[in-house]
């Protein structure tokens, strides 16, 4: 039997569109804004997440936040109450696009 020849990998080749940005790039520059205001920390979104599951993120990051008093500890404990629960409107990779960023 005659060994199949694979064929070379072509490199990735990303198109550039002038005048289009990417999420990604828009926020660039917005945790180094918010430490010049004067923000010590900023808990942003990597990607595009829906209103909804958004909302639902923030009131159980608020609500361990009280109780923990650490940012840390309240994001690593938000995330696990997210990809534990089934929660109506909020999907199960929701937890992937927020990143908390100390200043």
């Amino acid at each position: 039997m005659a060994a199949r020849r694979r064929r070379p990998r072509r490199p990735l080749r990303l198109r550039h569109r002038p005048g289009r940005r990417s999420y990604v790039e828009g926020l660039r520059g917005l945790p180094s804004s918010l430490a010049a205001a004067g923000a010590e920390r900023s808990l942003v979104a990597r990607r595009p997440v829906p209103d909804r599951a958004t909302a639902i993120f923030m009131a159980l990051f608020y609500d361990h936040l009280t109780q923990a008093g650490s940012y840390e500890t309240a994001l690593r404990q938000t995330k696990r109450d997210i990809i534990g629960a089934r929660l109506p409107g909020v999907g199960p990779k929701t937890w992937l696009a927020f990143v908390l960023i100390e200043n």
